[in-house]
């Protein structure tokens, strides 16, 4: 695990992109207070504004915990600031009237997306399970006179209670649909992350030829003839363009974001091209004891192909059977059998 990662959070969520998130709740809940406040002073007072405010206070302490944290960010504060906006969310609808308050109801849903985003599903289920608790404790108190309804019923206690069950059931489907969106999108994240593992991987791979080739000859240039000479230097010319073809390869996927190249089709002399790929690797095979050799038919064979890619996919072959085969003789052989080209 990288350093700086939440270990519930999945897709991985950096600390500072997690000390972000809470920061822009603490920037909206003080900007909620700011507005309530001037409400109450210049517009229209409100009933228990310092209720109201300590209510507010009590899911900002958390969530400003959370974005001053440096470090890690522990589990358990996520918890404890997500429980704590649950409970202030309660007592907030109890103070703006209970379920006669139709719009708080629905900011416990944003609390729960907020779990989902950040936190595994059981933790996101848990959340809807305990707003569920605390609506319904509210309702309940204030349908048997523990707490004061504080506004006047604009409909009959009994009708509030039967809000229990059907606001119950929203909160844990609401619970499930974030939590099935949230392990799609990590799913997603998973295989994206393991895609470019693989493309970082096939990449080295792929470089990590023809660098060994170009160190071969660099290090067969000192003390030889300089007729030699010029043969090692255009073999290092040559395999140096095969890694600078690979590399735009992978820049051209790029910018193509992520689809599949599309082949270069040319016309590209199949002899040559195979010898070209021996001879690139004809100094790794000697120090290996490998005799390579080519087993080619008489006439020259022209193929519509993409050079680039077939000399790449040859060269990885000729590659894995010098550095795995062992001592011995390796063949490359070319045959046009009914029309179609066997190398």
């Amino acid at each position: 695990m990288r350093q700086g990662v939440i270990a519930t959070a999945d897709p991985e969520i950096e600390a500072p992109n997690l000390r972000a998130i809470f920061a822009v709740k603490v920037l909206g809940l003080g900007l909620v207070l700011l507005a309530f406040w001037a409400m109450q002073l210049f517009v229209s007072p409100f009933a228990n504004p310092y209720r109201i405010t300590g209510a507010v206070l009590v899911g900002l302490g958390p969530a400003a915990a959370v974005a001053l944290w440096r470090g890690h960010v522990p589990v358990w504060l996520l918890r404890l600031s997500l429980y704590s906006d649950v409970l202030a969310l309660g007592y907030g609808m109890h103070l703006s009237g209970g379920v006669d308050a139709v719009s708080v109801p629905l900011l416990f849903p944003v609390i729960i997306s907020l779990a989902g985003l950040i936190l595994s599903p059981v933790d996101t289920v848990l959340i809807a399970a305990f707003s569920a608790l605390v609506y319904d404790a509210v309702v309940l108190a204030e349908y048997l006179g523990y707490l004061p309804h504080l506004v006047s019923y604009s409909r009959p206690p009994d009708r509030q209670v039967a809000t229990v069950v059907p606001v119950n059931l929203y909160f844990l489907l609401y619970a499930w649909l974030v939590s099935f969106t949230m392990q799609r999108i990590r799913a997603l994240y998973r295989r994206t992350e393991e895609i470019r593992r693989e493309a970082v991987h096939e990449l080295a791979h792929d470089l990590k030829n023809p660098l060994s080739v170009i160190h071969g000859y660099a290090q067969l240039q000192l003390g030889t003839e300089p007729e030699a000479r010029e043969r090692f230097a255009r073999g290092i010319e040559r395999t140096a363009q095969q890694a600078l073809d690979l590399v735009s390869n992978v820049l051209d996927a790029d910018a193509m974001e992520g689809r599949p190249l599309t082949p270069r089709r040319h016309p590209v002399a199949v002899t040559e091209l195979v010898a070209d790929v021996v001879d690139r690797y004809r100094l790794t095979a000697e120090a290996a004891r490998v005799d390579l050799r080519i087993d080619t038919p008489g006439d020259a064979v022209t193929a519509e192909v993409d050079g680039q890619m077939v000399s790449r996919a040859l060269g990885n072959l000729v590659s894995n059977a010098i550095k795995y085969g062992g001592p011995g003789v390796v063949t490359i052989g070319t045959a046009v059998r009914d029309g179609r080209l066997d190398i």
